[in-house]
């Protein structure tokens, strides 16, 4: 699947909010009356309504191009009415109220002289909040800034994950595995290995994703079942939860990464799948790691200074 969506969505966005932000500043500075009395020339208007136009025209190319990118399972409804997404609805329903805001002020605009000063006025200063709500919006919608570290060090140390993914016939399987390790940070890839008899593999072929489950030191129970093959894992008994991507995910883990494949390479008996990382979601601070050392569960022990670093 093309990940030009994703990449046109990503960068729309953020031209979406840098000129919000440039028109917001010029349209404070002209009411500033930085020319004293003398009328300032209507090209500065004349810029900060085409400032205006332009977040407008990028806005409605953002919300398109996450709408495209059938992947992410937005539909028309879930950016248009908040809390509808089921990925990061509280991030997606602020930029759904920074759309409607945004709407208010540029039609206002247009119908300026069909309104009075006072109404005109009243809807105009929505462009403050309207600022605000966008910059909530890119902060906690946005992966660039949060995903990447968080990447980097899941892909140091991984400890025992366990790869899940949804079957040809919507049931979820998992298989345990410590082959798993970053490659690339932009774009996020990450790679798993895959036994060619896996079933866990032939899920991930039929459905074109998968989600690491990198385990808590509370969570061996999930390691030693996944550990068997087939029905002898008894996945049945698990109480899995659903993840971003409609993709199935173990609760409580260290950490959750939704990946989309990206690509397939045979390597002896093992398939090699690289993912996209599309969704990572972090345990609480604090949180210990289940580690495998030496052909058994270990731990790590930090020293009193380390702690206090």
């Amino acid at each position: 699947m093309s990940q030009l969506p994703w990449f046109v969505a990503r960068a729309s966005g953020v031209v979406a909010w840098a000129l919000l932000a440039a028109s917001v500043l010029w349209g404070l500075t002209l009411s500033g009356r930085p020319f004293g009395r003398t009328p300032h020339p209507a090209w500065l208007l004349d810029l900060h309504r085409y400032l205006g136009g332009l977040a407008t025209v990028f806005t409605v190319l953002h919300v398109t191009s996450v709408v495209a990118d059938s992947y992410v399972h937005f539909t028309l409804a879930s950016v248009l009415v908040p809390f509808v997404a089921t990925w990061r609805p509280v991030a997606v329903a602020w930029g759904i109220v920074g759309l409607y805001l945004l709407g208010a002020v540029e039609l206002t605009s247009l119908a300026r002289r069909h309104l009075s000063k006072s109404a005109w006025r009243a809807v105009h200063f929505a462009s403050f909040p309207l600022f605000v709500v966008a910059s909530v919006h890119a902060i906690s919608a946005g992966e660039d800034t949060t995903s990447t570290l968080a990447l980097l060090v899941v892909g140091a140390v991984t400890g025992v994950a366990v790869v899940t993914a949804r079957s040809a016939d919507g049931i979820p399987v998992g298989t345990t595995a410590n082959a798993i390790s970053s490659v690339s940070l932009r774009p996020p890839l990450l790679l798993a290995c895959l036994a060619e008899s896996s079933e866990t593999l032939a899920a991930i072929r039929a459905s074109g994703g998968f989600a690491i489950n990198v385990l808590g030191r509370h969570q061996r129970q999930h390691s030693d079942r996944f550990a068997a093959k087939g029905a002898a894992a008894r996945a049945h008994e698990v109480a899995f939860e659903e993840g971003p991507l409609g993709l199935p995910v173990l609760p409580e883990s260290l950490a959750t990464i939704a990946c989309e494949v990206e690509a397939i390479h045979p390597a002896g008996d093992h398939q090699i799948v690289v993912g996209l990382a599309r969704s990572l979601e972090r345990a609480a601070p604090g949180t210990e790691p289940l580690l495998f050392y030496r052909g058994s569960y270990s731990q790590l022990t930090l020293e009193q200074d380390e702690l206090a670093a």
